[in-house]
Order: structure tokens, then sequence, then C-alpha cells
């Protein structure tokens, strides 16, 4: 899956968490790692919070997306009998999972 390798790739490259944001002067905001280093400054601080928590959650999120990849292809190799799997790759536009 080249788009989650990706992501992968990305969040390891990028300044370990975790991440937080930060009212600063004014109406900035800005986020910081652990060791209270700016990572990204002047931004609304709405986009601050979501920077960090989406950065803050993506390793869940990946781990939860791998859990149920590897789910379906368990199923497409023991369970998949009357092409279930094949409607929903053709539903959902997918030729992988």
């Amino acid at each position: 899956m080249k788009d989650l390798d990706e992501l992968k790739r990305l969040l390891a490259e990028a300044t370990p968490g975790p991440w937080e944001a930060r009212r600063g002067d004014y109406t900035l905001g800005c986020v910081t790692n652990a060791a209270d280093a700016p990572i990204f400054s002047y931004t609304r601080p709405e986009d601050a919070a979501l920077i960090a928590a989406a950065v803050n959650a993506l390793p869940g999120l990946i781990g939860h997306l791998e859990t149920a990849v590897e789910q379906i292809r368990e199923y497409q190799e023991t369970c998949d009998t009357d092409g279930a799997v094949e409607w929903l790759n053709n539903w959902y536009g997918r030729e992988e999972w």
C-alpha cells in the first residue's frame, strides 16, 4: 500500500512527538514537540490544534488500518466463497487493500 508506506516514511522522518498546539502572541498559534521546540508557527490556533492532533493520532490510525487490511486478506484467503471481496473491491474501486 504505497500511500500508507509514504505516510509511515514521512512520520518517521518528522520531528519526534508528541506534538502540542500552543497559543502564541495575539491570535497566532504554533505547534511544538515534547522539548517545546517550535515545529510550525504563525498559524491560527485552531489549525495548530488540528495539526498536532493529526500527527499524534497518525501512529494509532496506521496501526488500525494495517490490522484491518490483514483481516481482510485473511478473509480473502479463507472465507470468500461467494465473491464478496470482489464485490467490495468493485464497489470501492480498489484492486488491493
